[in-house]
């Protein structure tokens, strides 16, 4: 979570929805606090409240493929590495995924929707990341730039990661995402 006095606002980051891009610019005119869960959402209502959300089967696969790429090089993604990269591919993984997901600890693995309850005042889509930072920095007046992409993994469209049974995982252990946010899967 980034909070910025100054100009009024705080950036929920949630992993792996663009999060590590936008992050870089509102540095500049804010600090980093841990979050979310130790944020008093009614003791800030004067602050533009943001995050950005990303379709649940897509960002799946682009955390699987984050933890196989940087999974076992980074500190507190460690763990987590090491366990994605017990298996072969995304789809032994997430046939898998039921079973281990109480032995995963990054933050990465948990719901988009824990991070809004009464926090947010808009939602930013992933879908939509660089005209929905352009409308934040209208918002809270601070420049606009083209986002670089960071933290990105090399990988197909998602939908052709899935098999029924790999969809229907996915769907049933993210479906407060799903609804909340009104995903479709191929959308």
């Amino acid at each position: 979570m980034i909070v910025s006095n100054n100009h009024k606002f705080i950036f929920f980051h949630i992993p792996k929805t663009g999060g590590s891009s936008l992050a870089e610019h509102f540095h500049k005119y804010g600090r980093t606090l841990a979050g979310p869960h130790n944020f008093n959402s009614n003791a800030n209502r004067e602050f533009f409240r943001f995050g950005f959300f990303r379709n649940p089967w897509d960002r799946f696969v682009s955390k699987y493929f984050y933890f196989k790429a940087y999974g076992q090089m980074k500190g507190r993604d460690l763990h987590d590495g090491k366990i994605v990269n017990q298996y072969n591919s995304f789809l032994e993984f997430t046939l898998n995924f039921p079973n281990i997901y109480e032995e995963l600890k990054s933050r990465h693995w948990s719901h988009q929707v824990n991070w809004v309850k009464d926090r947010i005042d808009f939602i930013g889509r992933f879908e939509n990341l660089q005209e929905d930072f352009d409308l934040i920095c209208d918002k809270i007046g601070i420049p606009k730039q083209k986002l670089p992409h960071k933290n990105k993994t090399e990988h197909k469209h998602y939908t052709e990661y899935y098999d029924d049974e790999t969809r229907e995982i996915v769907t049933e252990k993210y479906a407060k995402d799903i609804e909340y946010f009104g995903y479709e899967f191929g959308e």
